[in-house]
């Protein structure tokens, strides 16, 4: 699937374990199931497939250990990205888009030290979330009044 939806060759690798393997793996493991799938062995399922999705090699035996090879033409990679429709029916603008932005920017941009005063959000008694936070002075002396009193 991957070698369709980018329009490239894609090489699947994998390494293959047999069943005593697995088991002298999974040794101490009090919770492996003795006849499960992850006790089975195998996993040597490697492909090339091609920028169509069509697989080039042949299938190999799970327990298969060596390598595999097929000839492959770069071209085919060309004309499989000019059958893909990038900006058709199922393109996602939402997901992916190109922005430019052409206005001339500045390396140094001054700030101002002082509290904006734009109110991000507003609760039900009007207060802001710059005006719902008090200062750490206010805080500390409202906590130094309160132990005074207690």
């Amino acid at each position: 699937m991957y070698a369709l939806e980018g329009a490239v060759y894609v090489l699947v690798t994998n390494q293959p374990l047999s069943a005593e393997g697995a088991k002298l793996n999974s040794e101490g493991q009090g919770n492996a199931d003795k006849d499960g799938f992850m006790l089975a062995g195998g996993g040597g399922a490697a492909a090339v497939f091609g920028p169509d999705g069509r697989q080039l090699t042949e299938p190999t035996d799970p327990l298969f250990d060596g390598l595999i090879y097929c000839d492959i033409d770069l071209d085919k990679i060309d004309y499989a990205k000019t059958l893909t429709d990038c900006v058709g029916h199922y393109s996602r603008p939402d997901l992916l888009r190109l922005v430019v932005d052409d206005q001339p920017k500045n390396y140094v941009v001054r700030v101002s030290d002082g509290p904006t005063n734009t109110p991000y959000h507003t609760g039900t008694s009007g207060e802001t979330l710059l005006s719902a936070h008090e200062t750490l002075d206010k805080l500390i002396a409202k906590k130094a009044k309160k132990e005074a009193t207690s």
